[in-house]
């Protein structure tokens, strides 16, 4: 009997539980790297968008908005570098080119919000 033709009464659900904290014991090393790596990916995620969202409207414009725009695409590039030489062992390609995907998005439309407002 496989755990998906199971019956829900009270003697499924304990051998249920125990079948996931067999799991749970068996793999807790990989479990424990993916949480990381997924915290990792988006406490840097939330970390940019915020530094560039506070940071870009206190810019006076042009020079040290610039030197915000270029520690910015430093700190992206540097982000995807690390992503994609070590993350990547440890969660889908699919999800990093999302994540990169997502937060270049997100910067591309903070700046272009930014020169929108500037320009009202």
């Amino acid at each position: 009997m496989r755990w998906n033709e199971m019956e829900l009464d009270w003697e499924g659900i304990v051998r249920l539980c125990r079948i996931g904290m067999r799991y749970l014991v068996a793999n807790y090393v990989v479990l424990l790297k993916k949480l990381i790596a997924y915290l990792y990916l988006y406490g840097c995620f939330t970390f940019q968008v915020f530094y560039y969202a506070c940071n870009v409207r206190e810019a006076v414009k042009p020079l040290s908005w610039l030197i915000v725009s270029m520690i910015q695409a430093i700190c992206l590039v540097a982000y995807v570098v690390v992503n994609h030489l070590l993350v990547r062992y440890v969660i889908p390609h699919k999800a990093l080119l999302i994540f990169d995907a997502l937060l270049l998005l997100a910067l591309l439309a903070l700046l272009q919000a930014d020169l929108t407002v500037e320009n009202l």
